[in-house]
């Protein structure tokens, strides 16, 4: 009760040459409550972008003081890395440990978690959009 998941996904588009991030922040029922679509350029690795899509995750929240926050990624990589910090220089490694580090000064409350990913709507059945 009280806390909100955020679920975070990137694509990669070599005709665009960029990276799409995906955000959507959900509340304990599942009910939609934000979203947030950013772009980035030039086209990177998947492991980088993954990392970088967290990343802005972490800004986000954080930006809007949210504090009972999950997030949850489909990258195990990125997951794997943040639970353990093995302290990689390569820029993957730099990605995720500044994610680590905003989460253990802003966000001490929140989680990354893996999940797998699935078809599913996006919208529950009854919800609704309202301007």
């Amino acid at each position: 009760m009280g806390r909100l998941k955020c679920n975070v996904d990137t694509s990669f588009s070599t005709s665009l040459d960029r990276v799409g991030i995906g955000m959507c922040i959900r509340d304990e029922e599942g009910c939609y409550v934000l979203s947030k679509i950013l772009w980035i350029t030039p086209l990177c690795l998947v492991e980088v972008g993954e990392a970088l899509g967290l990343y802005h995750t972490i800004v986000w929240i954080n930006e809007l003081q949210l504090v009972n926050a999950d997030v949850e990624v489909d990258s195990k990589k990125v997951v794997d890395y943040y639970a353990r910090s093995r302290g990689d220089f390569i820029e993957f490694g730099v990605i995720m440990d500044a994610c680590i580090r905003l989460c253990q000064t802003s966000l001490t409350n929140s989680s990354v978690k893996f999940i797998i990913r699935q078809g599913r709507s996006c919208f529950r059945k009854d919800s609704h959009i309202s301007n």
